[in-house]
This record gives structure tokens, C-alpha cells and sequence, in this order.
């Protein structure tokens, strides 16, 4: 790995999940969380990260999003490349999967969300920030609403020009 040097305003978003689709929140929902937090601050900007068959739902949400600072980068990094990357985030935002165990390996504050999976058996245990945030109904992951995850990440995506809190 580089040095880790976390930008402010740099949140990762993981939206896949190459083994288990069920685990995958909506396009939709990804497009309205990325709106939500980019109408708070413009200076956000987002890494949406992945395996190439990832892509196609990395796209489409890169293609729909108000968001001008977004970088697709699903199926495009090594395995060293996404560690650099995720460790560059001041937040990554997924849903249950191996790229979020890796960032919450690498101290990157990390907000899961869970649906079919079982957060007490499958969440990230390192000692980094850990966000869990649960579907309401069982094994549907798309009813977690955008202002659960926007309530629960506040203090990471803070409105207007205020700056992310310290790690």
C-alpha cells in the first residue's frame, strides 16, 4: 500500500455484489443517496468501486447521478489498486461485501448495508468505524431507506462547507 492519505471529501461506494445479487440495493436507491449527499456539499466526490461485473450497475448510476465528480472505477483496479483506493475514502458506503471487509481492514470508516445477510455472523470486525445498517423488513435490502443512510453517516457527510469529521 501507499501512504494513507484520506481525502475529506472522497466517499467509496461498493453497490454489487458479484456472488449474491439479493445483496445489491437498488440503482435507484444508489442514484438518490449519491443526489442526497452531493446536494449537502458539492465538494463530495465518489469512487464507485467493483468487479467488472459490477460495471453495468456502476454505469447506470454513474450515468444518472447529479454528481460531476465521479469517478467509475468497477472491474478497472488490482487487487493493491482498490486497497489504495478504499483506503483513500474518508467513508465507503456498501452493501455486504468482500471490498467493504477490506476497507474496514484498512481503518476506512465503513457504512454496511444489510439485507439477506446477517450482520452479527457477516459484518467487518476490525477496530475501524463500522456503520451497520439494517434492512427493516428480512432479506430485503431495499427497504433501507436513503435517510437511514443518510442519518446514520451525518457525522461523516456533514452539510454545506462544513469538513468530515476527524479520524
Amino acid at each position: 500500500l501507499h501512504p494513507i492519505h484520506r481525502k475529506k471529501y472522497k466517499i467509496g461506494i461498493v453497490a454489487g455484489s458479484s456472488n449474491t445479487p439479493r445483496k445489491r440495493w437498488a440503482v435507484v436507491n444508489w442514484v438518490s443517496l449519491l443526489d442526497s449527499i452531493s446536494n449537502r456539499n458539492s465538494k463530495f466526490e465518489f469512487s464507485l468501486l467493483g468487479t467488472r461485473d459490477d460495471y453495468m450497475i456502476t454505469s447506470m448510476i454513474s450515468s444518472n447521478t447529479i454528481s460531476k465528480r465521479i469517478h467509475n472505477l468497477a472491474g478497472e483496479t488490482t487487487l493493491c489498486e482498490l486497497a489504495n483506493e478504499l483506503a483513500s475514502c474518508s467513508l465507503v458506503i456498501g452493501n455486504d461485501t468482500g471490498s467493504m471487509h477490506l476497507a474496514n481492514m484498512l481503518g476506512t470508516p465503513v457504512a454496511v448495508l444489510f439485507g439477506p445477510t446477517n450482520s452479527t455472523k457477516t459484518k467487518p470486525f476490525f477496530s475501524s468505524p463500522l456503520i451497520s445498517i439494517e434492512s427493516k423488513k428480512t432479506n430485503d435490502i431495499n427497504s433501507i431507506q436513503v435517510s437511514q443512510i443518510i442519518e446514520a453517516v451525518s457525522s461523516y457527510i456533514p452539510p454545506y462547507k462544513n469538513e468530515f469529521k476527524s479520524n
